[in-house]
């Protein structure tokens, strides 16, 4: 087996037809060599055989394109349970989607010539050709250097070169096991012989029709090969797996190289590792086979999901945790409360689907909202090495300090390793979002890598999402009245006017006018109904003094004439709603001796209101008198104003607040 071109061009002059050229080629032995290490197909392990050192895949000097027209020999079938991937053993017949990888297998080589075949070397394009579509990693197809209509990737560009060898170390099956490099499976032939010489000098392995596969069920013109491919690109064309149609296979493209008897070239590998040897190349351009052949090897991919669930103390789980095999994840609306001051707490779920018992190791999540979350900045192995994942783009949040930082109890941040069917969980506590209309919808993803190898890397897309909200708190008063003092007070008290004709004989008196000290006429109101004028005192609110009938509000309104009720025995009071009647009124004498207690009396009543200032004890008060204008009998007499006696009203307030 081999990966790589010659280094050195004596090491490529194996064949006994170069062997006499092998002494003047010495000195150039220690020129550069020329550099091949990414193009050993088939033609271009035959160019440099043949001396030709292109630094592109083309014709030899001797204008021989391989057009590999015959199919002598080809690459029937893979055995399904011989494949080993040996750079990832737990993947066993997988692979990491567009990642390199060595595998071991046994493919059944098969043989249909009449005559045995010689020194057959092994082609297997470690990159799948090259197309419309496939621009990269890739091999040129060189459609001209294969059979008609056809185009091979194995022509050309990077393969995985091996020769049919022996399962033991000696050609002779002493020395033990043959090992495929860096592992414990055997590699070789299960029905290795040499058909074209001596083992001795001669060892690469030949084949015939007539040969018989133990390991194929005894196939007639098969031999079971076990060869080491490595450097295997796991991605190109792909086929239904031949051991399961639901799955999808590597598609590999090979060539096969051989001599014929009679034309044979020395070929002899260095026994134990048996590596591929130039030699095996084949001596026109058309002894070779290029075809493809299915690999039972199903490329992987290490791919994820992110859910994402809330919770708050008002908005719960079931149990009182989130619900991720709901679909979507379950809470995912949260009420944060009356202006939004119950903290949400985000719940993160990551999936993955992964082979080989590999665990998933998760480098990176990024919330739309909140920005990162979690990165551990993984780097490649480039140099200067960079980032693997690009950063997090900032949240939405970010321009609002208050709601963006601080994430507390944030567990996402000692960072998440989980083996699949298990799944990875943290949590983190964002600030409360306030009072309406403010509320926060956003999403996670997440980025990792497989634990087998870094290079096996994926990113999800963004989870379900999830939204916190709050309410207004609702529009409410209390209005409270309570007692403190009382300033100031008003009271409406009745006063009375008494006029009384103290005059003896026959002095009759006219009573023509009645007025107060502080209220002045008394006989008239303020207002325009129940007989008030608008000219009267607005604090006389009721009168029965001068009138035929009581004006005002109150009970004083429409009281008639006095009746014998209202006089007293000797005019003083209390009275009871009395009214003297229209002025002027006359007053008749007494009898007897002036003064005399007998005379006529004028009698009415009025009410009025007084306001002031409570005094130290809570008290209001008025002082006032009535002035009567009286005229005798007599025509020389004149108007008389008596003075009533002052009258002092006050008006106590108790206070009581209820």
């Amino acid at each position: 087996m081999r990966t790589t071109s010659c280094s050195s061009l004596t090491r490529c002059i194996t064949s006994k037809w170069f062997i006499l050229f092998a002494i003047a080629l010495v000195a150039m032995v220690v020129l550069p060599a020329p550099t091949f290490a990414q193009n050993n197909c088939l033609q271009d392990e035959f160019n440099l055989f043949n001396g030709d050192t292109p630094t592109t895949c083309g014709a030899s000097p001797s204008s021989v394109a391989l057009g590999c027209s015959a199919g002598d020999v080809s690459v029937s079938t893979v055995a399904p349970g011989s494949v080993h991937n040996i750079t990832n053993p737990n993947l066993g017949s997988s692979c990491f989607q567009n990642l390199p990888f060595d595998f071991v297998a046994e493919f059944e080589i098969v043989t249909t010539s009449r005559s045995s075949r010689s020194n057959v070397g092994l082609y297997f394009a470690t990159l799948p050709p090259c197309s419309a579509t496939v621009t990269t990693n890739c091999n040129p197809p060189e459609s001209a250097h294969s059979a008609p209509g056809g185009t091979s990737g194995a022509l050309c560009g990077k393969c995985s070169d091996n020769i049919i060898s022996p399962r033991t170390v000696n050609a002779d099956g002493t020395g033990g096991p043959h090992l495929c490099a860096g592992t414990n499976l055997i590699c070789g032939s299960d029905n290795y012989h040499e058909l074209d010489g001596s083992p001795t000098t001669d060892n690469c392995g030949d084949t015939s029709s007539s040969d018989v596969s133990p390991d194929f069920g005894g196939a007639k013109g098969a031999e079971g090969v076990v060869v080491e491919v490595t450097g295997m690109f796991c991605g190109g064309p792909t086929a239904p797996c031949p051991n399961d149609a639901t799955k999808q296979c590597l598609v590999m493209n090979y060539c096969t190289s051989w001599q014929i008897p009679g034309g044979t070239q020395a070929c002899d590998s260095t026994p134990g590792t048996w590596p591929y040897v130039d030699a095996a190349t084949p001596p026109n351009g058309s002894k070779c086979n290029c075809s493809t052949v299915l690999l039972p090897i199903t490329p992987i991919s290490v791919t994820g999901t992110a859910q994402k669930a809330c919770q708050t103390s008002i908005t719960q789980g079931t149990g009182g945790n989130p619900n991720f095999t709901a679909n979507p994840a379950t809470p995912n609306n949260c009420d944060e409360g009356l202006e939004g001051t119950q903290p949400a707490t985000y719940y993160v779920n990551i999936s993955a689907t992964a082979s080989g018992g590999s665990s998933v190791i998760v480098d990176q999540i990024c919330d739309t909202a909140y920005g990162t979350i979690y990165d551990d900045g993984l780097l490649n192995t480039a140099t200067p090495p960079a980032r693997v994942f690009p950063t997090c783009p900032a949240g939405s949040l970010s321009t609002n300090a208050n709601l963006y930082r601080p994430l507390t109890n944030n567990t996402c941040a000692s960072g998440l390793t989980f083996t699949p069917p298990a799944t990875g969980q943290c949590h983190f506590t964002a600030p409360a979002i306030g009072e309406p209309p403010t509320g926060v919808t956003d999403q996670v993803s997440a980025s990792g890598h497989s634990s087998i190898t870094a290079t096996s890397t994926f990113t999800t897309g963004n989870s379900n999402s999830v939204s916190v909200f709050s309410e207004e708190a609702p529009t409410s008063a209390t209005a409270t009245k309570s007692y403190v003092s009382t300033i100031a007070a008003c009271a409406t008290v009745r006063l009375s006017a008494v006029v009384a004709n103290t005059s003896a004989f026959d002095e009759n008196e006219t009573l023509s006018a009645l007025s107060d000290t502080v209220y002045g006429d008394v006989t008239s109101c303020k207002g325009t109904t129940n007989g008030c004028t608008s000219t009267g005192n607005p604090n006389i609110l009721g009168t029965t003094c001068g009138v035929a009938s009581g004006n005002g509000l109150g009970t004083l309104s429409g009281v008639s004439t006095t009746t014998s009720s209202c006089v007293a025995s000797n005019g003083t009071p209390p009275f009871s709603s009395c009214n003297g009647g229209g002025l002027p009124a006359t007053l008749a004498a007494g009898t007897g001796t002036a003064p005399t207690g007998n005379g006529g009396v004028y009698q009415c009543e009025y009410d009025v209101q007084f306001c002031g200032g409570l005094d130290a004890n809570g008290c209001i008060s008025e002082v006032d008198s009535v002035n009567a204008s009286v005229k005798g009998d007599d025509s020389t007499d004149t108007v008389l104003t008596q003075a009533a006696n002052t009258l002092h009203v006050k008006e106590c307030l108790i206070p009581t607040a209820q």
